[in-house]
């Protein structure tokens, strides 16, 4: 189930997570001696070299120490987000700015610089992204706008906001650009609460979406398909310059890439270790994505859907797609409840009647936005209002979880899962026991 590229991966995430948490990397020399015991030398030497790899790769990244509370200096804008921007240089900060930057943007000015709380939610999510201080400007002395790529996002932004009057606008800068600033709060608060945020942000989903248009794009062109893939892919990396490398779209690019090219060549690669090989060179590029969120979520959701593929079967399409719908929100809840402490019940309900919907909307949203049809714009309109009243309906309806899981059992929920997806049913008898008996030691030690 698991080989030997797997344990590469396994090997680079437990270094950054040792160095992370200031383990002594002498542990290395587990692998040494399993090499010893299990007599595979040149797999468990690989192993340890990985290990230190993942560890020096985290330990060499630069974290700015705070010698003033004031101070001059430029920052380049590098994410919007709903009330702040992140912004970089060498370092990493939270900027809080009421001013309407967009990102590219260079910005000098006198910073105020605070330390970022660890025990406050979010800022606890931006310590673990390598964000540990929050700067806040005095005295803007210039702001030198983007440019070449920069430039373009930002012309697109404005288009879009021309375009559509209404709220739609900032929902397709939202989805398709990640630019989250004219995003409607309530709109944002309702995915929220029903468990869909991933439609809000630009996932997966949506790289796999623009993937597909363009694939039947390009189907009524008599040219050959490894042109039309080439082509494809070109404009896929051209995207995730477009959206300013934000990393879901980065991950569901790598993987395109990595599938396609795979196929161009002739050269048989396992679906799971496309997997395996895209998280290694997101770790290695930024080896932060580690405590990322939504870098698991991803990785889950790609490896839940391919195993389902296999162990489902279907010759029906629709149903195929409906236990899909069903199964990917339940095999990811006990991440979210690890993070989120509730679970909306009907997620797999909203969930499938969203992505038909989504399905159309990005495809025609695109068209309105490349062309600036009135009537192309107003139907992309219509489709943002259904989506609008599915979200608003869901929110209506209060069937929620509320727990707060502890890791352990986070980690037993998630071994049930693989190994059920793998089919290797002894484990998951195995792990159930463990998860009872887990379960009776907390009830009594609570007791």
């Amino acid at each position: 189930m698991f080989n030997e590229i797997f344990l590469i991966l396994l090997s680079l995430i437990t270094g950054i997570v040792c160095a992370f948490n200031g383990i002594n990397p002498l542990i290395c020399f587990i692998f040494i001696f399993a090499a010893i015991v299990k007599k595979r030398i040149i797999i468990n030497i690989a192993l340890s070299i990985c290990f230190i790899s993942g560890y020096i790769l985290f330990a060499s990244i630069p974290v700015y120490n705070m010698k003033s509370n004031n101070i001059r200096m430029t920052v380049k804008v590098d994410r919007t987000l709903k009330y702040g921007y992140i912004v970089k240089n060498k370092y990493n900060f939270l900027m809080n700015s009421n001013e309407g930057f967009f990102e590219g943007d260079e910005i000098e000015a006198s910073f105020q610089i605070k330390e970022l709380n660890p025990n406050s939610g979010f800022e606890s999510y931006l310590i673990r992204s390598n964000i540990h201080h929050s700067i806040k400007p005095n005295e803007i002395f210039s702001v030198d706008k983007g440019k070449g790529i920069a430039n373009l996002r930002t012309k697109i932004i404005n288009r879009v906001r021309n375009l559509f009057n209404d709220d739609a606008g900032g929902f397709i800068n939202s989805v398709l650009l990640g630019y989250r600033n004219d995003l409607n709060p309530a709109l944002k608060e309702a995915f929220s609460s029903t468990g869909t945020a991933h439609f809000l942000a630009i996932s997966g989903l949506h790289t796999g979406i623009v993937y597909l248009f363009l694939i039947f794009l390009l189907y009524v062109f008599p040219i050959p398909k490894n042109i039309k893939t080439t082509i494809v892919l070109a404009i896929l990396v051209f995207y995730t310059f477009i959206t300013y490398g934000n990393p879901p779209v980065v991950r569901a690019v790598i993987f395109i890439l990595l599938a396609e090219i795979a196929y161009i060549l002739k050269k048989p690669l396992k679906i799971e270790n496309v997997i395996y090989i895209a998280a290694i060179i997101i770790i290695v590029v930024k080896p932060y994505s580690v405590f990322s969120l939504s870098f698991w979520l991803s990785f889950l959701c790609v490896y839940v859907i391919i195993k389902l593929i296999t162990l489902l079967n279907t010759k029906i399409p629709i149903l195929g797609y409906v236990l899909l719908s069903i199964m990917i929100p339940i095999c990811t809840s006990p991440i979210i409840l690890y993070f989120f402490n509730r679970y909306y019940i009907l997620t797999s309900l909203l969930t499938l009647l969203l992505i038909p919907v989504f399905t159309v909307f990005l495809p025609v949203s695109i068209i309105a936005i490349l062309t600036g049809n009135i009537f192309i714009v107003n139907v992309s309109s219509f489709i943002y209002r259904i989506i609008e009243s599915i979200v608003f309906m869901g929110n209506k309806i209060p069937v929620q979880i509320n727990i707060k899981p502890d890791l352990p059992f986070v980690i037993i929920c998630l071994l049930y899962i693989i190994y059920a997806l793998n089919r290797k049913y002894k484990e998951t008898i195995f792990i159930s026991i463990s998860a009872l008996m887990y379960s009776i030691i907390i009830l009594i030690s609570s007791i």
